[in-house]
């Protein structure tokens, strides 16, 4: 797949599915796995969706021989419950948004809801979107959280490139860095969404856990997409 191709094929997913990763992160998230294609591990993401960064990274995958692993807890329309104050948050079992970032009424329906269009199952609004465009068979779906995926993959389990974009609080994002990090070969790549860009306890997890000693060479590939390399 050449340059304008990938450019062509990043802009229908971004008009087909919804989600809030931008064209300029998906190219350089295809990128990244594409030059990694030599390497040893997977692909692993924290955060789906409806599927827009996974079907890119998907696409990748497929092209290099790879697989991604794609982790999130796919809350259904009846998990998404109103506050008193008139913000929304998903139920008990889901940490993002209690704290740290309130989703307003204009935007979850604006947003967030127009995710459910097709069906209330968040999960078989993926799984639409996945087979849409073919790259159900380098995917692995887990329904959950890293602590449960954590439980489940074999002990040699390797990632050679990791997205973080999932729960948006403190405490999630340091939980899924720590995980991360021991899977991810050396040399091989975490991404995380949403670092900077107003999303304080993001950042603040990625300066609390991005240490020197075990990662090299950050950068932001764009606005809001942040970059390491495991040492």
């Amino acid at each position: 797949m050449n340059e304008c191709n990938v450019v062509d094929f990043v802009e229908s997913v971004v008009s087909t599915i919804p989600g809030f990763t931008g064209p300029d992160e998906l190219i350089s998230l295809f990128s990244l796995i594409y030059s990694l294609s030599d390497s040893r591990g997977d692909i692993l993401e924290i955060g789906s969706w409806c599927g827009r960064s996974s079907v890119v990274m998907a696409m990748a995958a497929k092209l290099t021989g790879s697989h991604l692993y794609c982790v999130d807890m796919f809350p259904n329309l009846e998990d998404w419950k109103k506050r008193a104050d008139g913000n929304w948050m998903i139920d008990n079992q889901f940490k993002a948004y209690h704290i740290d970032h309130s989703i307003y009424d204009d935007t979850f329906e604006d947003r967030f809801l127009p995710a459910y269009e097709k069906d209330t199952s968040l999960l078989n609004v993926f799984k639409h979107f996945v087979n849409l465009y073919k790259v159900e068979d380098v995917i692995t779906i887990h329904k959950g959280t890293i602590e449960t995926f954590s439980k489940i993959v074999s002990s040699n389990f390797q990632v050679n490139l990791a997205f973080i974009d999932g729960d948006h609080d403190y405490i999630s994002v340091s939980k899924d860095i720590t995980h991360v990090t021991k899977w991810l070969v050396p040399f091989g790549v975490l991404c995380i969404d949403d670092v900077g860009e107003g999303f304080k306890a993001v950042t603040r997890a990625v300066n609390d856990n991005i240490h020197q000693k075990q990662f090299k060479n950050p950068v932001k590939l764009t606005r809001k997409l942040f970059a390491v390399t495991k040492v």
